[in-house]
């Protein structure tokens, strides 16, 4: 008998379950570009999809304010 594995949850356990994980986002890159996003992340002590998602809503949350975003 096999015990379910845990799951990575530290970006999730940190929001309000009304904000976990609305919607997902694919994109696809290099080899090399992944491992610098994964240097990136554990240098700021954050999983791979915690520094994505906050890359993305900083960047658009600074759009929004330049008036890009309507």
């Amino acid at each position: 008998m096999t015990t379910p594995r845990k799951l990575k949850r530290r970006y999730a356990r940190r929001l309000p379950k009304a904000f976990v994980r609305l919607d997902m986002i694919c994109a696809r890159v290099s080899k090399a570009s992944r491992q610098s996003l994964l240097v990136l992340a554990e240098r700021r002590g954050m999983s791979l999809s915690e520094y994505l998602a906050r890359l993305v809503n900083d960047h658009l949350t600074s759009a929004q304010q330049q008036g890009l975003l309507t």
